[in-house]
């Protein structure tokens, strides 16, 4: 065929159909060689992205992972602090209750002396009254 192209002779329908199906088959060829070539920079592109991103993450996480401990350590220390001042609290109620224990026993002490006085005052005037109508019915009699 290309003796006959360099004689000038003319080509065959088979021919011409030959020439352009091995151009197709150059062509198809090197878009292939293309098509990989991008495909394979595309993979390493996508790997590299892919990296960039894990790595990415990982420095999140473990940002993440520090500010929940920092927050952690801040809420023990307030659960610390919550605690002493539920105790100064407890301390100080007990304190209260203590007092007020010993001003119900005083005052409870006070009503016990106040009813002894008012009973042997009462007995006194149950004798007082007993010895004035005694002393009438004596009257009475002389």
């Amino acid at each position: 065929m290309l003796a006959r192209l360099k004689n000038n002779e003319p080509l065959s329908q088979d021919d011409k159909l030959i020439i352009v199906l091995k151009g197709q088959m150059n062509h198809f060829h090197h878009l292939d060689v293309e098509l990989r070539q991008e495909t394979l920079a595309l993979r390493q592109d996508t790997g590299q992205r892919f990296e960039i991103i894990t790595s990415e993450i990982n420095t999140l996480r473990q940002d993440t992972e520090r500010r929940f401990e920092v927050i952690t350590s801040e809420i023990n220390t307030l659960r610390q602090d919550m605690d002493r001042r539920f105790e100064v609290i407890a301390s100080g109620i007990n304190t209260l209750r203590q007092d007020m224990d010993r001003r119900f026993e005083t005052v409870t002490d006070e009503v016990k002396q106040l009813y002894r006085t008012i009973n042997a005052q009462t007995w006194k005037m149950i004798s007082a009254v007993g010895l004035i109508m005694l002393l009438g019915r004596v009257i009475e009699n002389f």
